[in-house]
């Protein structure tokens, strides 16, 4: 089965990118990644919303956030049966899609970790895309761990500030809009912040109310078609989604493509 075809640029291995921003942490974006083609494949291809599932889903602990992520059984068992799911998914775990990226950023991965000196070693390191239970291969090389996840956060939803897991490396993100008005101010905010957060925790109740009143807006990514955006974590890479109330039955989607290592 073929893959996705994405942009020319792409096809070309040319990286054609805007760096956003390079204070602390890196974010990038990469315009109309996704030619037309390709967005509205992508775009008709969510997976549904499985209601039982859905009931069973703890909504308002994760601040009305759903996910379908690559790792989990009902994504497996959904990919053994759609075409479409299994296309996509070949096109993002293949080892060109890896190598445009990780060869492009490289510098801004070892970058990200010159004071991380555990994760920086393993930077060091040949790197490997199969997953192998050979002790030997474990501790030469470094796995590069690819994750696809589906978002879906309902109306009034959010994702409150944090910097994610030391094991990520790259956050890919693709937003889906519906075309209601206002729905290009929803995309991911980052905080310009000096506060590092190794253990990654997730800011709720006070602790967001004070660290949004005492923290910047570094930049807010536009919530738009075709650009694909792009951030690299460390200790400061604070991010969040702000609550938004675009309508009762509002779903914003994205997909997030993550390298954890």
């Amino acid at each position: 089965m073929s893959g996705l075809y994405f942009n020319k640029d792409y096809q070309n291995n040319i990286f054609d990118v805007d760096f956003l921003n390079k204070k602390n942490f890196t974010i990038f974006r990469i315009k109309n990644f996704l030619d037309d083609k390709t967005y509205e494949f992508l775009d008709k291809s969510f997976p549904k919303i499985d209601e039982e599932r859905l009931n069973n889903f703890n909504l308002e602990k994760n601040n009305y956030k759903y996910t379908i992520i690559s790792t989990d059984q009902d994504y497996k068992e959904l990919l053994e049966k759609n075409e479409r799911l299994q296309k996509i998914h070949n096109s993002i775990f293949s080892k060109k899609f890896y190598d445009f990226f990780y060869k492009n950023l490289e510098f801004e991965f070892f970058s990200s970790r010159s004071k991380d000196l555990k994760f920086l070693i393993k930077l060091f390191k040949p790197k490997t895309l199969n997953f192998s239970r050979n002790y030997f291969k474990n501790f030469f090389y470094t796995y590069i761990r690819r994750q696809i996840e589906y978002s879906y956060i309902f109306n009034k939803g959010k994702i409150v500030p944090h910097t994610d897991g030391r094991s990520k490396l790259l956050s890919l993100l693709m937003f889906f809009p519906e075309g209601r008005e206002g729905e290009d101010k929803i995309g991911t905010t980052f905080w310009d912040s000096e506060e590092q957060n190794l253990n990654n925790e997730h800011l709720r109740d006070t602790k967001e109310k004070k660290f949004k009143e005492n923290t910047k807006v570094l930049t807010k990514l536009d919530f738009k078609k075709y650009d694909l955006y792009g951030f690299i974590r460390n200790a400061k890479s604070w991010h969040s989604v702000e609550p938004f109330n675009l309508g009762e039955n509002y779903v914003r989607r994205s997909i997030n493509i993550n390298f954890y290592f």
